[in-house]
């Protein structure tokens, strides 16, 4: 612990890295996290309330249980993710959520909260279940190739 300066506001951990993240690891001025093809890396504590984003890339392969993600966080990209996402998984305080690029996992209702208000859907893999998106979303940005026929309001 504490070898990580405090100088590095972005972290990212790539293919290959396969160290459990334990409480203190990665330092409190650190504001942004992006995980691609690792797996099993992070537990409660893990991330610390100074991250305003998160990205979970291609091939990212963990359960993100509920806790994980700690309240701060305010943004969240999620590609093409390994593991589906769970109810309350996504903390309160994520105001954007990111749903991009190869994405697969069922979004059942619940999953996404009801603090989202800005939500991107580009490329994703899967339909959406009629209720999945809050009605408390303000602005949804639609890129790449979507179905319309994908979408429950």
């Amino acid at each position: 612990m504490g070898s990580i300066p405090n100088t590095v506001l972005t972290i990212e951990f790539d293919k290959g890295f396969n160290q459990l993240l334990t409480a203190g690891i990665i330092p409190e001025g650190v504001i942004g996290l992006r995980f691609h093809q690792v797996k099993d890396l992070l537990i409660v504590g893990s991330i610390p309330k100074s991250i305003y984003s998160l990205f979970f890339k291609d091939g990212f392969n963990q359960i993100l249980s509920p806790g994980i993600i700690t309240d701060g966080v305010c943004e969240i990209i999620l590609g093409e993710i390994k593991q589906p996402l769970l109810v309350n998984s996504i903390p309160n305080s994520v105001t954007k959520l990111h749903i991009i690029n190869g994405f697969n996992q069922s979004l059942t209702p619940g999953v996404i909260p009801n603090s989202i208000k800005e939500l991107t859907l580009g490329s994703v893999k899967t339909q959406l279940v009629e209720g999945s998106i809050p009605k408390t979303i303000q602005k949804i940005i639609l890129k790449g190739n979507i179905e319309p026929s994908y979408f429950f309001f």
